[in-house]
């Protein structure tokens, strides 16, 4: 719902609370026009006011002016899913490609979800009580998405996107997972994102599916790799295990370190074994479904592949395979 600047003042009679009312919206534009570096349409397109941007617009306005961290007026309405001021912007001569001064694209905020304090590039909604508290739905950033890349050049354009990491070797497949975007996490599967890519502290999309237990991305990823879809590669199976399976104490020292990323990725901190653990089940099942998972097992076994062995069988045991694994002897 598109909300006016003057509105945040409010029409109530009592002067106290306009007065009050007034000097919070004082406050309000002054910081985000001095400590965030932000134009007044920065301004209006953190507020929803569509009318404010267009009149801005209209009057030589900027669509590309950066602020404070290289944020653009349309990195924040992608970050708010606002399809009427993401036309209105690119319209106007809005830059796809522009990121900020962490690497993070447009299409980075497009898939963000919930503010965490630590992001600094979010301190405009972090920081003041006028934000809306809203959890963004996989409906939702998929249409922002369409709305983003609605031409076949746009289409192409997404594609640099899905390449671009941020500092922290953070990918939009990886924020699409972490935030249990399904419809969304397809699309950029289909147009060409690689899960195979890690982040700096050697996380995986499928880590960032299981790390906040979104079961249908973990097993939407795992799926995405030939070997596990169709072509029965056990030997690939095998090393896609042992990269995104923890060992107990690698994953005890993640989860102690608080490997994250600024909160890039919902949730909680690294749980490294419980992660670990939901996408050995959903290996264990596929396996079992292309009937190669005694043979995985025995495979692990002889290539001493002793935590991934442990989270199989553990998995095999969770799932009730009754006789899965019995060829593969202990663990030891």
């Amino acid at each position: 719902m598109e909300r006016r600047l003057g509105s945040l003042v409010g029409n109530s009679n009592n002067p106290k609370l306009t007065r009050r009312a007034a000097d919070r919206t004082a406050i309000m534009h002054d910081t985000l026009l001095g400590v965030l570096d932000h134009t007044p349409l920065h301004n209006a397109v953190v507020c929803s006011d569509v009318s404010s941007a267009r009149a801005l617009l209209d009057g030589g306005a900027n669509p590309n002016c950066a602020a404070r961290g290289g944020m653009t007026p349309l990195h924040y309405a992608a970050y708010q899913r606002d399809i009427e001021l993401v036309k209105l912007l690119l319209k106007y001569g809005a830059n796809l490609d522009s990121v900020t001064d962490k690497g993070r694209s447009v299409l980075f905020f497009a898939l963000r979800n919930q503010v965490h304090s630590a992001s600094s590039d979010m301190a405009a909604y972090a920081d003041h009580g006028y934000m809306r508290k809203v959890s963004h739905t996989d409906e939702d950033t998929k249409a922002v998405i369409d709305a983003l890349f609605d031409t076949p050049t746009r289409w192409n354009r997404l594609l640099r996107s899905l390449e671009k990491a941020d500092k922290n070797g953070v990918t939009p497949l990886m924020i699409a997972a972490g935030e249990g975007f399904y419809t969304t996490a397809r699309l950029l599967l289909e147009r060409g994102a690689r899960p195979e890519v890690r982040d700096h502290a050697n996380h995986t999309a499928l880590k960032y599916a299981a790390r906040n237990k979104h079961r249908d991305l973990v097993r939407l990823l795992l799926l995405a790799d030939p070997a596990v879809s169709w072509d029965r590669d056990l030997s690939h199976i095998l090393k896609l295990a042992s990269k995104n399976f923890a060992a107990r104490a690698t994953a005890a020292a993640s989860a102690a370190a608080g490997h994250g990323h600024e909160q890039n990725a919902p949730g909680r901190a690294w749980d490294g074994w419980s992660a670990s653990a939901l996408i050995a089940e959903e290996m264990a099942r596929r396996c079992q479904e292309m009937g190669v998972l005694d043979a995985l097992l025995r495979l692990a076994k002889q290539r001493c592949k002793t935590h991934v062995l442990e989270l199989l069988l553990g998995a095999t045991r969770q799932l009730g395979m009754e006789g899965e694994g019995s060829g593969a002897g202990g663990v030891s």
